[in-house]
């Protein structure tokens, strides 16, 4: 069969893995059904990649038509691909592992059929990858079929309507953000924005949260530069069902206190390389909050954040140390003030992964026997050329990239 792919890549790997997951004996009906679909004595690539999505179980079909939603040729993280997955309650429960590594899997599965590409790997995972352009074609295609999400484009496509109108439930617009959200469907559960126009999000974020009160998912990516406004509106309180809210490169110095009223948020991402956001003190009611990434002023209130997995923002590690589900934590800059940190013993029961960058005062660093028990993954980049190392984390591996790639989290 590989004779008939014409030496095509992708119809070789894609192939591969559609076989990949048959028994030897089942694959004489795979060869049957491509024979009877030849098309100048080659396989029709079409037909392969549509076989390859038809053959996928239930939950991995819904899976590969939401990848379809990011732009062409577009690099995205595992890990905001996973939130936004469970976000949108693609993910089922299930007994022996939490959701997120489920997701996990299902993606997995998605890379091993070749339906998926890996673009960097980081300490030895999978951090990003990319979804070849026909199989995007595909994705879309099928996703509108099926009215699983609409995308807007007006720059690709300058005769789509000058609103973006559709049943569908999840939009996706990728130009022309400024225009009217008055019209857009008021049920629909999650909206992406791709622009580069850093004015759209600004000029349009209070009629989105008014007219669209429904939403589950927020994701706002200006992948141009970045969106400049002051402070959130306060009209984002009104969105009481949100689970997930993305804001990168989103440049602002405070947070709206109505943010508390997100009860149901479980990732939020604030992420900022220019200033810290301060967050409102009742940001600890957001007691379902697993994802919380950002450059925050200190001192955070987060007693009550049980739930943090991921946490990427400035604090001292007395707070930190206390959160019994966090497995992963950077420290940049300024985040912390003092010039000695101690990592007390039993402190950070969960964390793998920890990085500390650059951090402008700090001196010493004392960690207890019994801290950190499961740290897989160490990275520090001190100011201080003196700071000594504890002997027993001298050993723990940094991150490795296979790839160069400026990471930015969602």
């Amino acid at each position: 069969m590989v004779e008939k792919c014409g030496g095509l890549p992708l119809a070789i790997i894609v192939l591969g893995g559609l076989l990949s997951t048959k028994k030897p004996q089942e694959w004489r009906s795979v060869r049957d059904h491509f024979w009877q679909r030849l098309r100048n004595d080659s396989i029709h690539i079409p037909s392969l990649l549509t076989l390859s999505f038809n053959d996928l179980p239930y939950q991995l079909k819904l899976c590969f038509l939401y990848l379809g939603n990011f732009p062409e040729d577009f690099e995205f993280f595992i890990e905001k691909a996973i939130r936004l997955l469970l976000a949108e309650g693609f993910i089922r429960e299930d007994d022996d592992r939490v959701m997120e590594e489920v997701a996990k899997n299902h993606l997995d599965e998605l890379i091993n059929r070749s339906l998926v590409q890996i673009e960097n790997i980081c300490r030895g995972r999978v951090e990003t990858s990319r979804i070849h352009d026909l199989l995007r074609d595909l994705a879309v295609q099928k996703a509108k079929e099926l009215n699983f999400f609409h995308i807007y484009d007006r720059i690709h496509h300058p005769t789509c309507s000058a609103t973006p109108t559709s049943s569908a439930r999840r939009l996706v617009v990728y130009s022309e953000t400024s225009s009217s959200f008055q019209h857009c469907n008021s049920l629909s559960r999650s909206l992406l924005l791709y622009d580069r126009d850093q004015d759209s999000f600004r000029q349009t974020s209070t009629a989105i949260f008014t007219r669209l009160r429904l939403l589950r998912l927020l994701h706002v990516e200006n992948y141009g530069g970045y969106i400049d406004c002051h402070s959130l509106p306060e009209e984002i309180g009104q969105l009481v069902h949100l689970k997930v809210f993305n804001g990168k490169d989103y440049i602002h110095q405070k947070s709206s206190t109505s943010i508390v009223n997100l009860r149901k948020l479980q990732t939020l991402d604030l992420h900022s390389r220019h200033f810290p956001l301060k967050l409102p003190i009742g940001i600890g009611k957001l007691q379902e909050l697993r994802h919380l990434i950002g450059t925050f002023e200190v001192p955070l209130p987060m007693d009550n954040l049980t739930n943090l997995q991921t946490l990427k923002f400035d604090d001292p590690m007395p707070k930190l140390e206390k959160s019994p589900n966090l497995v992963s934590l950077e420290l940049r800059f300024h985040c912390y003030r003092g010039k000695k940190m101690i990592c007390r013993e039993k402190g950070f029961p969960q964390l793998e992964s920890l990085g500390i960058i650059e951090l402008y005062d700090w001196e010493e660093w004392q960690v207890e026997k019994g801290a950190m028990p499961v740290l897989k993954n160490l990275e520090i980049k001190p100011k201080n050329s003196e700071l000594r190392i504890p002997e027993r984390l001298i050993s723990i591996p940094a991150p490795t990239r296979r790839y160069s790639t400026v990471r930015t989290r969602f």
